[in-house]
């Protein structure tokens, strides 16, 4: 009997000391999510101040590129100017994530796709874009909303430049996407020039772009590409829908499983 009793104590004041160290872990980790909260503020603040100095910088860039055409020094200063560009890039990508990045809720990704393809509706009619958007009724996820807009953001951002390059035809962007049991599948495709195949190895690439001289920074299908892993979701580019005209992008989405008690 004694020894079952000393058994128990000792039990029990094990138990008592793995409680002690689990409310001495969760008060580190709270202190460690608090700090990271106050350097998520500071990045923000940073990035802002960043920002701000940037654009009087890219300001002054332009002007040199502008005045500086028939000399020597234009290509300098065209370089300056884009790398000045890259860099803003980063500062408002990084920015989105720093201002967003606690603000996880749920909310229905369909419906969210048809919003902003809302917002683009004016634009893409002054430009001759039609919209075929097909989407389920519902797909309800938990993720920070800002990063999946900006994935839509960028795609239809890229299809835009890709039409303006058509004088004639059919301006279209098409969007199918569909839910199963196991994953929600994005067709994402337009009737633009395409993609040389010499380059589909790169266009995931940081930098990359082949429309500097229209805008672009080459971080957009970096940011959609990773912006997905964190849905563990992925994107590849296949082949056209349209054939030999404009490109086709495939997302995928797991669907994650409720598996049953018992």
């Amino acid at each position: 009997m004694y020894s079952y009793l000393k058994n128990i104590d000792n039990a029990l004041q094990n138990s008592n000391k793995e409680i002690n160290e689990l409310n001495s872990t969760l008060e580190k980790i709270e202190e460690f999510y608090h700090s990271l909260m106050s350097l998520q503020e500071y990045a923000a603040d940073l990035a802002h101040m960043v920002r701000n100095s940037l654009d009087k910088i890219l300001s002054i860039s332009r002007f040199f590129v502008k005045h500086l055409g028939d000399t020597k020094l234009f290509n300098k200063s065209k370089m300056l100017n884009n790398e000045l560009v890259k860099l803003r890039e980063d500062v408002n990508y990084m920015l989105t994530y720093a201002e967003s990045g606690h603000k996880l809720k749920q909310f229905d990704l369909s419906e969210l796709m048809l919003k902003v393809f809302e917002v683009y509706g004016d634009r893409l009619q002054e430009e001759g874009i039609k919209i075929e958007l097909t989407k389920p009724d519902t797909f309800v996820v938990t993720h920070v909303e800002t990063f999946i807009r900006d994935v839509f953001n960028n795609l239809i951002s890229n299809s835009r430049r890709s039409l303006s390059k058509i004088e004639s035809g059919n301006k279209l962007i098409k969007c199918t996407a569909t839910k199963d049991d196991d994953e929600f599948t994005i067709i994402f495709s337009d009737t633009g020039i395409g993609i040389d195949d010499n380059i589909k190895e790169k266009i995931y690439d940081r930098y990359f772009s082949t429309t500097k001289d229209e805008g672009g920074s080459g971080i957009g299908l970096y940011v959609v590409k990773n912006n997905l892993k964190t849905l563990n979701g992925t994107i590849e580019l296949i082949e056209s829908e349209f054939g030999t005209i404009g490109c086709s992008f495939k997302i995928t989405i797991p669907i994650k499983k409720v598996e049953a008690n018992g």
